[in-house]
């Protein structure tokens, strides 16, 4: 069986007008370069790839933010949210109890416990802050922490004490 390449017809051969090959080849010819066409950077086509990055970067750093901001909130609530059940407890009852048309009065203790000591913590702040909305007004009664008054616990009679002592011994 004979193919093109052995008779010479095939890639280097070139053919006289009846089809048959012309021996010895002829002469090479010029090789031309094809090259891809460089493409055109118009300023159109630019600016919106710099627009399409700038508004990722954008939109990456928003994303962060919100998220942090979001963490931040979460975590900060939680720190302030009732965690014992008699914290819980006492959220409910004034949950359930207050009406805003009302007046409201609460008893406001701040108490100072130090490192190392084995007896009761005292009061360093009591305050009666009474609020009131028609007219609206916020009025704040406090007590000195020197003020003598009778002590009395559930249990028992303490007597005479400062007003700051009541909290150690009572509760």
């Amino acid at each position: 069986m004979r193919t093109t390449l052995k008779r010479g017809i095939g890639r280097g051969a070139t053919v006289n007008g009846n089809g048959r090959a012309i021996l010895p080849p002829g002469p090479y010819t010029p090789v031309r370069i094809y090259r891809q066409p460089l493409p055109q950077h118009d300023g159109w086509r630019v600016a919106g790839r710099v627009a399409a990055w700038v508004g990722a970067i954008v939109l990456m750093l928003a994303g962060g933010i919100a998220g942090g901001v979001y963490l931040w909130l979460h975590h900060t609530l939680q720190a302030v949210a009732p965690q014992t059940k008699a914290d819980k407890k006492a959220t409910e009852q004034l949950a359930g109890a207050t009406d805003p048309s009302k007046p409201a009065i609460a008893l406001v203790i701040g108490y100072d416990r130090r490192f190392g000591e084995t007896d009761g913590s005292r009061s360093d702040t009591i305050m009666l802050v009474r609020t009131q909305a028609d007219p609206p007004a916020v009025s704040i009664l406090s007590f000195p922490r020197d003020l003598a008054v009778n002590v009395t616990c559930p249990d028992r009679f303490v007597g005479l004490q400062k007003i700051n002592a009541a909290y150690a011994y009572c509760g």
